[in-house]
C-alpha cells in the first residue's frame, strides 16, 4: 500500500514537471532546440575565381568579367570574403549580375532564455550579396 502511494506521488510530480516545462516552452522561456550554423554556398551555379586583374576577373571556366566600376579594393575584399566563389545571373541584355557571399548575422532574439540543447536547428551561415550588376562577360578565346 505504501509503495502504491509512492508510485502515485512520483507520477503526479513527474506530470507536474512535464506540464510546467510545456507551459514555460509555450511562454517562450524554455526550449530544447538550438541554432546550429552550417556552411553553405548560397548560389545556384557557383563559379571559382582564378585570376583578378585591374579590370577583369577570370573564372575557372575561362570566362572573364569586366565590372563597369573596375576591380578595386572593395571587389578584392568581397572576393576574398566569398573564398573566391561567385554566383552569376545572366540578365536579358546579355550582361551578368555578380553575387558574392557574406557572413549572415544569426541573432538570438526571439529565442527562449533557457535552452537545454538537445535538438539542433540548422541555419545557413552565409547569404548572397550583390557585387555588381550589368557586367559584360567575355567567353574564353580558343
Amino acid at each position: 500500500m505504501q509503495t502504491m502511494k509512492t508510485i502515485r506521488r512520483l507520477t503526479v510530480r513527474g506530470l507536474l514537471w512535464l506540464l510546467s516545462l510545456m507551459v514555460l516552452k509555450a511562454l517562450g522561456v524554455f526550449g530544447i532546440d538550438y541554432l546550429h550554423p552550417v556552411d553553405n554556398i548560397p548560389f545556384e551555379n557557383p563559379v571559382t575565381v582564378v585570376q583578378v586583374d585591374d579590370t577583369t576577373v577570370t573564372l575557372n571556366d575561362g570566362r572573364r568579367l569586366r565590372p563597369p566600376e573596375g576591380v578595386d579594393e572593395d571587389w578584392l575584399r568581397r572576393i576574398q570574403e566569398s573564398k573566391s566563389i561567385l554566383g552569376l545571373e545572366v540578365l536579358a541584355d546579355g550582361t551578368v549580375r555578380v553575387y558574392g557571399r557574406r557572413l549572415r548575422t544569426i541573432c538570438g532574439l526571439g529565442r527562449p532564455m533557457l535552452v537545454l540543447p538537445i535538438i539542433p536547428v540548422n541555419v545557413p551561415r552565409y547569404q548572397r550579396t550583390e557585387l555588381s550588376s550589368g557586367c559584360p562577360i567575355e567567353m574564353a578565346s580558343e
